[in-house]
Order: C-alpha cells, then structure tokens, then sequence
C-alpha cells in the first residue's frame, strides 16, 4: 500500500493539518506524493512505512514543506531495510523552509537503513531556515544525499547518529553540489565522517568514480564525533571552495577533516 494516511497523484495542499499514526506496507507511512504536494503549519509525526519515506514519500514529485514539523517517523523494520525515515525523495524537487525534522529512522540495528531525517535520490533539494536533529541510520543519520544537489541555508544539522558513515550528511555526489551556506553542523556520530562523509559516486556511463562536490561556506562545524576517522568532515570526493570560505572546523574527534582516496566505497 502506498501512502497510509495520504495518497496524491495530483496537487495537494495540506495546512495546519497533523498526520500521525498511520503505516503503509510499501512507502510513504504520512503521505505519498507522486504530483505536486504543498504543507504549511502542519505537524507529520509518528507514522511508519515498510521501506521508504515513514513520514513523506515523494516519487518524482514537487514537494514544498513551510514551517512544518516531520517528526518521530520510521522507515523499514526489522526484518526489511528503510530509507528516509522522515522523507524519501526520488528524482523530485524538494523545498523545506522552516521548523524541525527530528527523531526520525531509517532501518534497525539488524537491517540497513538510509538518510534518518531524509533520503534523496537524484533529485534536487532545497532547505532554508530549519533544524535537522535526533535522526538515526545506519547510513546518513540526518541527510542522505545520491547524486542530487543540495543546498541548506541557515540550518541546524545536530545530535544525528549514523552507525556507518555521515553523522550529520552522507553524499555521493557524482558532480553534483552539496552547497552549506550559514550552518552549524554539531554533535553528530558516526565511524567514519561524524559530521559529514561526502564520498564519489559510480557512473557506468562514465566508466568510473566520478567525485561529489561539498562546497562549505560561512558556516561551522564542530563537536562531532567519530568512532574511527573523520569527525567533522571525511573526504573522498572534492571540497570547494579550498580553504572554506568564512568557515570554521574545530573541536571534532578524534579529528576535524581527514582527506582519503577518491573512489565509490562504502569505507574508507
């Protein structure tokens, strides 16, 4: 079943409304888009799905959230994996402006799990304004991000906890841009990248690993913590610009940036 509390396939707007409670046995636990969605005001919390977008399934969709909450949502189970636990965007365009994507998860201890607060696949992402915080994954704890681009502004990416990579981001960028602008990233966990892992991605039409773009400017990055390596930032694809521009990196353990090789893995 897709969309347990809500199925569009065309345009819909959804104001000062809450969606809890409800589970769809395939994706989108809250609300499955696969037209043109619009939420103002409005709280989606406590929803869940067998495999992806416990709060919002977005399929080739619009999706346009406003001073929202997405909290308390679950992708995946025991026994299936899970991807975005908050959201789940595949090849859409997703804007966020305002409020929190909290204490979502994707997956359990025993089964994979990718982006707690919000998984991306090429697709093009946008978040103005919000927090990002108390997300769990075993993969990209607060952000996930697969050959789209992003672009946060003015957020607040803290206490996510991936038990892989990417406390607080995890991208495989493939040439596409991972733009912070005025964020703090903060208290994130994870074994490898804490704060954020950005990684290349595979390409078989290029034949190759083709590097992910993470471009940080006026914004901070501090007091993550990894398991092993990497605890504000670990490297494998291409940082822009070099130095960071008005940036700080500082206080993240056991270290603050580590560059690695650039290739398609899952560890460094």
């Amino acid at each position: 079943m897709l969309g347990g509390g809500i199925y569009n396939a065309d345009k819909l707007t959804v104001g000062g409304c809450t969606i809890s409670g409800n589970t769809a046995t395939n994706s989108g636990g809250g609300i499955d888009n696969r037209g043109k969605l619009t939420v103002t005001d409005s709280t989606i919390s406590g929803n869940k799905a067998l495999y992806a977008g416990g709060g919002i399934d977005s399929f080739g969709g619009t999706t346009n959230i406003v001073d929202s909450v997405i909290s308390g949502n679950t992708a995946g189970s025991s026994t299936t994996w899970g991807t975005g636990g908050g959201i789940y965007d595949w090849r859409g365009i997703l804007t966020i402006a305002g409020r929190t994507i909290s204490g979502n998860t994707a997956g359990s201890d025993i089964t994979d799990g990718y982006g707690g607060g919000i998984d991306g696949f090429e697709d093009s992402i946008g978040i103005t304004d919000s927090i990002i915080s108390g997300n769990e994954a075993i993969w990209g704890g607060g952000i996930v991000n697969s050959a789209g681009d992003v672009t946060l502004t003015r957020c607040k990416i803290t206490g996510n906890g991936a038990k892989e990579l990417g406390g607080g981001i995890n991208t495989w960028s493939r040439f596409k841009n991972v733009v912070l602008d005025g964020c703090t990233v903060s208290g994130n966990t994870a074994k490898y990248g804490a704060g954020i892992f950005n990684q290349a991605g595979w390409d078989w039409s290029y034949g190759g690993d083709i590097p992910g773009l993470l471009d940080v400017q006026n914004s901070e990055i501090k007091e993550n913590i990894a398991t092993y390596l990497g605890g504000g930032i670990y490297n494998k694809g291409t940082l822009l610009p070099s130095p960071f521009v008005y940036s700080q990196v500082h206080d993240n353990q056991p270290d603050n940036i580590i560059q690695g090789p650039v290739y398609y893995g899952g560890y460094p």
